[in-house]
């Protein structure tokens, strides 16, 4: 009977085993964690079977194998649990091969070759219906291994709590330190420390459950098995099930009619037993795995006490990006800014999405995302749609849970981006509550980092164009006295002409005129530019002009300034070489259904030398230049941008 029992218990181990690889693999977890945790499950899962075999009163002529293969599978534990424990957050790197990884290997496949060549064992023994082996001198080596990586755990996961901040990270250590290394350490002494010295029963191989349990409850903590409905009825039916099959045996002993009635009310006891077991999972496991994950206000008072401190929009993201990591569990997080431009949308932090996916989900003609967000203004959360949906198949493939738009005043900021590799997960209402606060927190904190540029800027402006008003006064009566001299001194007059070049751009720089808007058609303007433009002859212009170009409201003045500077700049670049100047103009349809501006893109290219690549950050800034001694004041481009 006892043997039958711890058989049944066996059994309900390695299906237990069986639904947690099932768990972990649907959740296409991409993690090299994964692959190491289902393969410890794997190895359990096979010594158990090979306990079953050792159950009886009999030995098998396979029991030698048998026995074999729990030494040989038990040698390679402790290597996995050693990586385990070193990178036991899902979103951790995969741990570096060391020289502690390639010990343990080597040690377990040493320890492996062993338990194959018969060293540690001098025999098979049958006592208590259990056929098991007779354990030598050498096996202590065997024991001593295992005690080092408890050890070594223990000291490790001691050493993280130490030095743990966050109170979830704190609790589930110490619930390991706590519950799980004892019985862990329980469980190996009942299979192998008892054996040793002589103690050989059945009940031993009940430590087979415990670690079963063990490894359940761990997979749960450290978010490698995540709650959802299939989870939780899946717990229930396995349980329901022991608890039947345990009971079924009863009925035996009964004859009719009461066997009958006693399977009635063995049926409504396993009702009963479902409604209870159903309550306590979600209250004991469910529920708390969801909700007690952050105090909401202690969070949310951080939050804010830190977040009004950026005046940069980097720091900002990254700030923010780490913080809904933090809280929602999330390994990938990014921030995507509204901007006046043909792309709409610009990205400012990443970490973790790739790049490309992002703009595809941004750009892409047929992307439903854009236009969700702008229209509806809502949290986007990709498990509330259908697996079949062309939302939920877009962020699937970006790998996004959530998009937070970053709205104030109905104005909508921009994105914010939370995703990772798990095909399950789960939001609860408090998580989407507090995603909305921090959202709007986020996009306050971007409009006055903005304000605060602008600010910033404009007083620069101001102060360059009293600067250029200064020198424009100053200069103005030298420059003037030079164009009536009639002196043949040309370097004075080139000199004049600099500078009363240099004062009038600073002045449009730092002091621009008000627009004067009127619908324009380009193709026109930039013709009527190039005839102000000298093109020697060794340059060849080509024009690549669209017909049906909407007209655009523009300042005619500003514009032309703009390409006169972007001709000249092409037209130094290769007036040594010669080469082609080639202008081109097209239509853009907007991507922004809510910008329904016309959108003309005009290409200007050359076949000069080009910009040297240390220069590429800088050709912006006003006075950089490198044509310096070709009378050059590096305001072009400052104007043009």
């Amino acid at each position: 009977m006892l043997i039958s029992i711890v058989g049944y218990f066996l059994a309900l181990s390695v299906a237990l085993h069986i639904f947690i690889i099932y768990f972990v693999y649907r959740q296409r977890i991409q993690s090299l964690l994964v692959p190491l945790f289902i393969y410890l499950n794997l190895l359990l899962l096979l010594e158990e079977m090979a306990s079953i075999f050792l159950l009886g009163n009999h030995p098998l002529p396979f029991a030698p194998l048998v026995i074999k293969i729990r030494l040989v599978v038990e040698a390679f534990i402790p290597a996995i649990l050693f990586h385990l424990s070193q990178n036991y957050y899902l979103s951790s790197d995969f741990p570096t091969v060391k020289i502690k990884n390639i010990f343990f290997f080597v040690t377990s496949t040493i320890l492996a070759l062993l338990g194959v060549s018969n060293v540690l064992i001098d025999g098979i023994t049958t006592q208590n219906g259990l056929t098991y082996p007779r354990y030598n001198f050498y096996f202590l080596s065997y024991l001593g291994y295992f005690a080092f990586i408890f050890y070594i755990l223990l000291y490790d996961f001691f050493q993280k709590y130490l030095f743990a901040k966050r109170k979830i990270e704190i609790t589930i250590i110490k619930n390991f330190l706590t519950g799980v290394f004892p019985l862990s350490v329980f469980a190996f002494a009942m299979l192998h420390l008892a054996p040793f010295f002589g103690l050989i029963h059945p009940s031993i191989f009940l430590a087979y459950p415990i670690f079963s349990i063990l490894v359940f409850y761990t997979a749960a903590q450290y978010r490698i098995i995540e709650f959802d409905n299939l989870t939780s009825n899946s717990i229930l039916f396995l349980l329901v099930s022991f608890l039947y099959l345990a009971l079924l045996p009863l009925l035996s002993y009964f004859q009719p009619p009461f066997n009958f009635l006693l399977f009635i009310l063995l049926a409504i006891l396993v009702f009963i037993t479902i409604q209870y077991l159903n309550h306590l999972i979600q209250t004991k496991i469910r529920l708390p795995y969801e909700e007690e994950t952050y105090d909401l206000e202690k969070e949310l008072e951080h939050f804010l006490s830190q977040i009004g401190q950026f005046i940069d929009l980097q720091a900002l993201a990254q700030f923010s990006a780490a913080f809904f990591q933090r809280i929602f569990r999330c390994t990938k997080a990014a921030i995507v800014i509204s901007q006046f431009d043909i792309h709409p949308y610009q990205i400012v932090f990443n970490e973790g999405f790739e790049a490309n996916d992002l703009n595809r989900l941004l750009t892409d003609a047929n992307s439903p995302i854009p236009e969700k967000i702008e229209n509806d203004r809502k949290i986007l959360n990709k498990f509330d749609y259908p697996a079949t949906s062309s939302i939920y198949k877009a962020l699937e493939r970006a790998k996004i849970y959530l998009i937070l738009p970053l709205t104030i005043q109905n104005e909508l900021k921009g994105f914010f981006f939370l995703g990772g590799d798990r095909r399950i997960t789960h939001f609860t209402h408090k998580d989407l509550r507090f995603a909305r606060m921090l959202s709007v927190q986020v996009a306050i904190a971007i409009q006055n980092i903005q304000s605060i540029q602008n600010a910033v800027q404009s007083q620069k402006l101001a102060e360059l164009g009293v600067f250029a008003s200064q020198i424009a006064h100053d200069f103005q009566s030298f420059i003037t006295l030079v164009k009536l001299d009639s002196s043949p001194d040309k370097r004075l007059r080139q000199h004049a002409a600099y500078m009363e070049k240099l004062v009038k751009d600073l002045l449009n720089y730092a002091r621009p005129q008000e627009l004067k808007l009127k619908p324009v058609d380009i193709n026109q303007l930039i013709n009527m530019t190039l005839d102000l433009v000298h093109i020697p002859p060794n340059i060849v212009l080509e024009k690549h002009f669209s017909d049906n170009l909407p007209p655009v409201q523009i300042d005619v003045n500003q514009m032309r300034r703009v390409f006169i500077n972007l001709f000249e700049n092409s037209i130094r670049a290769m007036k040594d070489s010669g080469g082609r100047l080639k202008i081109s103009t097209r239509p853009l349809r907007p991507l922004s259904k809510l910008r329904q501006s016309p959108w003309i893109y005009v290409e200007i290219l050359d076949e000069g030398v080009g910009i040297p690549e240390e220069f590429l950050e800088r050709i912006f800034d006003p006075f950089f230049t490198t044509h310096k001694h070709e009378g050059g004041n590096g305001m072009g481009l400052a104007i043009v941008k």
